[in-house]
């Protein structure tokens, strides 16, 4: 498909709204800055300098990156063909989990608006405010954070209660 077919098939798959709830629509400018954007890409695989990205700066992307056919200065980075075929998939803001919850220490004790520690309390994984602040870093990261927070708060835990035994 070229670009031409593929504005054609997202205006058409957005108009599989079936209840007419959403009303997505593209830009009257999509296909115009669709054609700008990978003219521009294009521009930057074949000088090796993506100035949008920075692809290729890194080391590890290099370090990662086999490519022993590109024979462009950036191995990151290639040309794509301006006739297509291209593919694309609709991204959209959706409800993954709760991603929050009570702001904590860092023994995963609940805090009270005045500071305070709420002594013997715990909440971890997304009942607790997540490590990652704003941000998703990708699916199955909230049960690596559940993980080592209920090990910590666990930890804590175990300590908070032979403290209070040894004080009876």
């Amino acid at each position: 498909k070229n670009l031409q077919e593929l504005r054609d098939n997202l205006i058409e798959r957005l108009k599989g709204d079936k209840l007419g709830q959403y009303n997505f629509q593209l830009s009257p400018n999509f296909l115009r800055n669709l054609e700008s954007t990978l003219k521009r890409f294009n521009g930057f695989a074949e000088t090796g300098i993506d100035c949008d990205f920075l692809r290729g700066d890194i080391y590890s992307e290099k370090q990662w990156t086999y490519a022993p056919d590109n024979d462009k200065p950036n191995k990151c980075m290639y040309p794509l063909h301006e006739g297509g075929p291209f593919y694309c998939v609709i991204l959209a803001a959706s409800i993954l989990d709760t991603k929050g919850g009570a702001l904590v220490n860092v023994h995963q004790q609940p805090i009270r608006k005045d500071g305070t520690v709420i002594q013997g309390l715990y909440a971890v994984g997304n009942a607790a405010s997540p490590i990652s602040g704003d941000a998703y870093w990708s699916g199955g990261a909230t049960l690596g954070s559940a993980m080592v927070s209920g090990y910590t708060a666990g930890l804590h835990a175990s300590l908070y209660r032979r403290k209070v035994v040894a004080k009876l």
